[in-house]
């Protein structure tokens, strides 16, 4: 799991914590010590176990894992309340409430290690940002690399230069500094992550452009990314306005066809890599994940085992000798091709060929005395 992942899941499982206040309901159960079988006398509040639910009922795989590493899991189970409500007995409460407390007060204190420091700063608001972060937006593009498979050089230098040529493009349309676009962090875990500081306007003209691409990527979702990048590519509202300059002399020509070349190359690369921003997952429509998977030549998986082609010519050879029994359907002929490519491929220098078959009989009718 990528370092914000990780953050981001430890601070909603405290504050669900917080909210709910599942941690008091614990204090006072063992202040109390008054385990009952009757309901109106329990020790477990029906209403923290309502809210405490509802709050973990949409956790997803992640968050479940997280919670099991830091013992919260139990709270999940069906089993653990109804154990609580009918027979709660005092070890079982001090243990629960000492991991509630564990990941209040020292959970904290570890992720404080996790967070990345620049992007931090970004985060925060007002004069304390220097002089060369003011006025810039971050965004966060995500490159997914699923069980055993790995992204290549090729890959993450895809995915860079598309971020580049996008800014690029919109930087002379609005005649900024391209020098302004800055790599803040960078991140990895199960998936990696290149957050971008860039001008605020130009950014958000990216995450709109990065949209478009996402949204033509859904329409052509029944095809591969390979067969659809042309029309994705040419058909973003980017190369309009870069038409429209043209026209109204904004733009020279050349310059014009520059630009939407360097367009074309940027969101191709874009599909290309299948790297993704978190906005696409809002809609809930598709997987950026499934959808944008990158192209097969820019992974890296297992090494494969390739066979020889003398084992190809050995099963033939196999083959071979079933028909000559009579228990294949290869002809005699066949059989005698077969042979001859296999004594080939192993290299024993013997000429099978009919011209080497011809030369001892020569010699014999040579030697035969009239």
């Amino acid at each position: 799991m990528r370092r914000e992942v990780i953050v981001r899941v430890v601070q909603k499982l405290l504050d669900d914590i917080k909210t709910t206040g599942i941690d008091v309901m614990f204090n006072e159960a063992i202040e109390r010590n008054r385990p009952s079988n009757k309901a109106e006398e329990t020790i477990i509040s029906f209403d923290v176990f309502q809210k405490y639910s509802v709050a973990t009922a949409s956790y997803g795989e992640v968050e479940r894992a997280i919670a099991k590493i830091v013992g919260l899991d139990p709270l999940f189970s069906a089993e653990t309340w109804k154990r609580l409500v009918l027979s709660p007995d005092p070890p079982m409460l001090y243990d629960m409430r000492h991991r509630i407390n564990f990941a209040k007060t020292d959970l904290p204190r570890i992720i404080s290690l996790f967070k990345q420091e620049s992007v931090a700063i970004v985060q925060d608001d007002g004069e304390t940002l220097p002089r060369e972060l003011r006025g810039k937006t971050a965004i966060t593009f995500i490159l997914p690399e699923e069980e055993h498979e790995y992204s290549s050089p090729a890959r993450l230098i895809s995915a860079l230069e598309a971020i580049a040529s996008l800014y690029s493009v919109f930087c002379t349309i609005e005649n900024e500094s391209e020098s302004e676009l800055i790599v803040l962090a960078i991140d990895s875990g199960s998936d990696k992550s290149f957050d971008f500081l860039g001008v605020a306007k130009l950014m958000e003209e990216i995450r709109k452009l990065v949209m478009s691409i996402w949204d033509r990527r859904v329409f052509y979702r029944h095809m591969h990314a390979s067969q659809c990048i042309g029309l994705i590519a040419e058909s973003l509202p980017v190369i309009e306005r870069i038409e429209a300059l043209k026209k109204s002399h904004a733009l020279e020509p050349e310059q014009a066809e520059l630009l939407k070349r360097k367009t074309l190359q940027g969101a191709t690369q874009f599909l290309e890599s299948g790297i993704y921003i978190d906005d696409m997952n809002v809609e809930g429509r598709q997987s950026p994940r499934q959808l944008m998977r990158p192209e097969p030549k820019l992974l890296v998986g297992p090494p494969t085992v390739t066979t020889p082609i003398v084992a190809d010519v050995h099963v033939s050879a196999v083959s071979a000798s079933h028909a000559a029994d009579g228990h294949g359907v290869l002809s005699d002929d066949e059989v005698a091709q077969l042979k001859r490519l296999l004594a080939k491929a192993e290299g024993n220098g013997a000429d099978t060929s009919e011209s080497a078959k011809a030369k001892p009989a020569a010699k014999r009718r040579k030697s035969t005395p009239d």
